[in-house]
């Protein structure tokens, strides 16, 4: 005697494995870099379960939270990023590009990781490589070579390496008015305009930043820097 509800049953099981097969052959095939290419830690895992059930872009914003919770608590090597030189070496957020890399060979058109990542390695003192941010650029054109962003962040950049500040900040200037620009390029941008006593135009970029619901991590900075600025200029 045959049994309906086991049947219908049976053959909605074969159609979903018919869809995760053929949405994990999706992940893994052009344009998305190949399974080769991508990075893994301890996360390995979780992230294989994503590509295999085909959300390549749900993996990588998984990842990209896990990023930021790592630069917040610097985990000291943990998570299976670190390479023995980094580990070695004392560098303060071992493994950081590994961690970057994870995220956009996962989605490659993340244009938050690149730009966020790539402002770590160019602005930040302290965790500063030219050559990871050009490469985190350059592989972030490959995939999305109309965004103009990535070619302003390089030529940003040259200009900074050839002590060229004042075209720098130009530059800049014009990423700022993208909604992409990440908070972390506004406040370097207004402290260095701080650093060249051009208050207001520091003012201005704290005042945005303030008013910015996306960055709610420098709010209480801004406010700060509002009051020192604003009575920098009462001073004049």
């Amino acid at each position: 005697m045959r049994h309906p509800k086991l049947l219908a049953l049976g053959l909605a099981s074969l159609l979903l494995a018919a869809f995760a097969r053929d949405a994990a052959y999706r992940s893994f095939t052009a344009p998305f870099p190949g399974h080769s290419q991508l990075i893994f830690g301890n996360d390995r895992l979780q992230d294989i379960a994503f590509l295999s059930a085909g959300f390549r872009r749900l993996a990588a914003d998984a990842a990209w939270i896990q990023y930021l919770q790592f630069l917040g608590v610097r985990e000291f090597g943990r998570g299976g990023y670190a390479t023995p030189e980094e580990l070695a070496g004392g560098v303060m957020y071992p493994g950081l590009m590994r961690r970057t890399l994870r995220i956009v060979r996962l989605d490659p058109w993340f244009r938050q990781a690149y730009l966020y990542g790539a402002s770590i390695f160019a602005w930040s003192e302290a965790t500063k490589s030219p050559e990871n941010a050009i490469a985190l650029l350059e592989e972030g054109i490959r995939y999305d070579p109309d965004y103009w962003m990535y070619k302003t962040f390089l030529a940003a950049i040259a200009y900074r390496e050839r002590d060229q500040f004042a075209k720098m900040a130009g530059i800049l200037e014009e990423a700022l008015r993208n909604p992409d620009c990440p908070a972390m390029i506004k406040s370097i941008l207004a402290n260095f305009y701080k650093t060249e006593k051009r208050y207001a135009d520091a003012l201005r970029i704290w005042e945005g930043l303030i008013r910015d619901e996306r960055a709610p991590e420098y709010h209480e900075r801004a406010a700060g820097e509002i009051v020192r600025l604003r009575a920098a200029l009462r001073g004049k």
